[in-house]
């Protein structure tokens, strides 16, 4: 099965249908008067063998026209479809109202149940982002990582961005703007009261109606942890300044951190030598790591020749360094770009903000439109044999022309 990418292209088709058919009409016999009838019949034979002579196309634009109609079939991209339906997608929201409880169950596991009667039995592209961020996996069931919150807060998925057929949109309350060729599935959502936000010695809690200050017990405190292989260099001393003068507690372990500051996890057998920079501040470092894949949105603090030396996601700061020299320049620029990135990438105090807490909506199943047919494996290269066709024809019809 063949379909064009661009179909709208076709309609160059009509050019050398033109100009075959406006050639044809050019090379008839003009109408020529006669006085006699006597003169009319004595060239009556010759006249009409001439036109059938001149009524013929020729051999060369025959060729152009071919070539012609090669180059529009080639600009519409034509591609093989399978006889079989591509995946589902389904995008799955993320977002802090997805993890709060629809009864005796999240919001998110009550979605997620209805799935398989959209969908089907057969594996599935999950997808889930925030804020121009995106994950995607292929799989019959969700990533489990997937199912736990992710760390700081998600936003929801840009709907629209996702409104196509085969597709299937995962939350707990409808969005403003309905798919028009997306499917739909949400959790339905009734307003859900807890914890707001957790202070150093109260909780912020919203009983359904409005925010009260509850005292806990004191000395939890938000907490950073600090490579030990960092503490001897200027980023873990800027990083002990900054703890210390927003009072958090400094830890080496990692777990329940609301701050994490690490070296890349993944080796790199290239070890160089480069220079990483700021304003108003530069520092000679020795590179040897690099880091896995994001798992969350993340932002480029550092970077050398394209390749990134530091990124920051929610709750971690992660360097790829192996040895550090000391800064240069202005150390007040270097630890106020430092500190800075901290305060960016600490995760928020825990708890889910009020507007989240009060959405509400009834669960909804919406189907749309179902996947379309995917591509055939080993597709031919359609565009580029028709482009061949068309260097080809167009050059027999200058030969033959001459």
């Amino acid at each position: 099965m063949i379909e064009f990418t661009r179909p709208w292209a076709l309609v160059g088709l009509f050019v050398p249908v033109l100009v075959v058919l406006l050639t044809a009409l050019a090379s008839r016999a003009r109408s020529m008067p006669t006085a006699t009838l006597e003169v009319w019949r004595e060239i009556d034979a010759r006249v009409a063998r001439s036109a059938r002579r001149r009524a013929r196309v020729p051999l060369a634009l025959w060729l152009l026209a071919l070539a012609m109609v090669s180059t529009v079939l080639a600009l519409a991209e034509p591609r093989s479809r399978s006889t079989e339906l591509a995946p589902w997608r389904v995008v799955l929201d993320r977002s802090p109202s997805m993890y709060l409880g629809q009864g005796s169950e999240r919001r998110i596991d009550v979605a997620l149940r209805g799935v398989r009667e959209v969908v089907g039995d057969g594996e599935v592209e999950w997808v889930t982002s925030s804020a121009g961020f995106e994950l995607r996996a292929r799989a019959r069931e969700v990533p489990a990582g997937w199912l736990a919150a992710p760390r700081g807060a998600w936003s929801e998925p840009r709907w629209a961005s996702y409104d196509e057929p085969g597709t299937l949109w995962l939350t707990d309350v409808p969005p403003e703007s309905a798919p028009s060729r997306a499917s739909l599935l949400t959790s339905g959502a009734t307003p859900c009261a807890g914890l707001v936000a957790r202070g150093v010695d109260h909780d912020i809690v919203w009983d359904g109606s409005e925010l009260r200050r509850e005292p806990h017990e004191a000395g939890r405190g938000p907490r950073v942890a600090i490579e030990p292989a960092l503490l001897a260099g200027a980023i873990g001393r800027a990083a002990l300044v900054w703890a210390q003068a927003r009072g958090w507690n400094v830890t080496e372990a990692r777990e329940a951190v609301d701050l994490a500051l690490v070296l890349g996890s993944v080796a790199d057998p290239q070890i160089r030598d480069t220079l990483c920079a700021a304003e108003g501040w530069s520092m000679p470092v020795r590179v040897k790591r690099a880091f896995d894949a994001p798992s969350e949105p993340r932002a480029v603090l550092l970077e050398s020749d394209g390749r990134p030396l530091a990124v920051a996601s929610s709750g971690l700061v992660e360097l790829a360094f192996e040895e550090l020299g000391e800064p240069q320049g202005d150390p007040t620029s270097f630890a106020l770009f430092w500190a800075r990135a901290f305060d960016a990438a600490a995760l928020p105090p825990e708890g889910t903000a009020v507007a989240e807490r009060a959405r509400a909506g009834p669960a909804r199943r919406v189907v749309g439109e179902a996947p379309p047919r995917a591509l055939s494996d080993g597709e031919l290269p359609w565009s580029a044999l028709l482009g061949v066709c068309a260097a080809l024809a167009a050059t027999a019809a200058l030969a033959v022309r001459r």
